[in-house]
């Protein structure tokens, strides 16, 4: 599961606003569903979740995702970063990691969103907008981008879309598509352009109260939040931390617990 959500560039929250934002920066309204990432290969699609698990298993107009898009035996292959928009069962592709055989993984977020969209919406190169049918079950489609500056977000935070909104994705213009958490992807969320500001019940329901995980970090007393990038919220002063720490050393030798107590290294069990 690691190493699939690992295939993903996560946006970081925003809780600044980049200088450039205006110039430098593209805001795409993103549509609510699952995230995954559409593989099309060898006359077949596959959409994987970031937990690994396999979404959907399908023909797809995409390159290489049919038998009728396969191209020989060294078939092209397209991965789309997308959200599956289980309301009207549309893939609304982000990103453009491969077309055709071609890696864009290295290429500008304006070069990949240029492509993607110039790619996907003409149906001489790609049939993948249409409607479904028998060697095309999905249909795809593609959010509009915009630059980030105030028509752009206007447009992205409250211009009609064909989807239920999910928040604001913005990417730096100039930024590859890096893996992991990144700060050329920003995400913003509030409760107008967002039915998910909160965290929600496995159906769907806010639960009464709000649950955050939180970790101290010694020596530098920082509390923080339990993401991949962990958010620092405060600093404990020093003296409580001495204090903390007296009190755990006494229990510690109330408990009879010594520095060499426990485990040798080669004494523990196979973690494989």
């Amino acid at each position: 599961a690691e190493f699939s959500e690992s295939q993903f560039m996560h946006p970081e929250w925003m809780v600044d606003v980049p200088p450039d934002l205006a110039t430098e920066w593209y805001v795409t309204p993103r549509p609510s569903g699952q995230r995954c990432l559409v593989i099309a290969s060898r006359g077949s699609t596959v959409s994987r979740l970031k937990t690994g698990r396999v979404l959907h298993r399908f023909p797809s107009a995409l390159p290489g995702g049919s038998k009728n898009t396969r191209h020989g035996a060294n078939d092209a292959f397209c991965i789309l970063d997308c959200v599956f928009h289980k309301q009207d069962s549309v893939f609304y592709a982000m990103d453009c990691l491969a077309w055709n055989g071609m890696s864009l993984y290295d290429c500008t977020a304006e070069m990949r969103l240029t492509w993607l969209h110039s790619k996907l919406n003409d149906p001489s190169e790609c049939g993948a907008t249409k409607q479904p049918g028998p060697q095309h079950r999905f249909q795809f489609a593609t959010p509009t981008t915009q630059r980030a500056d105030a028509a752009g977000l206007f447009a992205a935070y409250e211009s009609p879309v064909p989807f239920v909104r999910d928040g604001l994705l913005f990417v730096a213009m100039d930024g590859n598509y890096e893996l992991g958490v990144s700060p050329l992807a920003m995400l913003w969320k509030d409760g107008a352009c967002s039915e998910y500001v909160l965290d929600t019940n496995a159906d769907g329901s806010v639960p009464e109260r709000q649950c955050v995980v939180l970790s101290l970090r010694v020596p530098s007393g920082d509390v923080v939040t339990g993401d991949t990038l962990p958010v620092a919220l405060a600093r404990l002063p020093p003296q409580f931390l001495a204090a903390t720490a007296g009190r755990a050393a006494v229990a510690d030798e109330d408990a009879g617990v010594g520095e060499d107590d426990g485990m040798d290294e080669d004494e523990g069990g196979d973690l494989g």
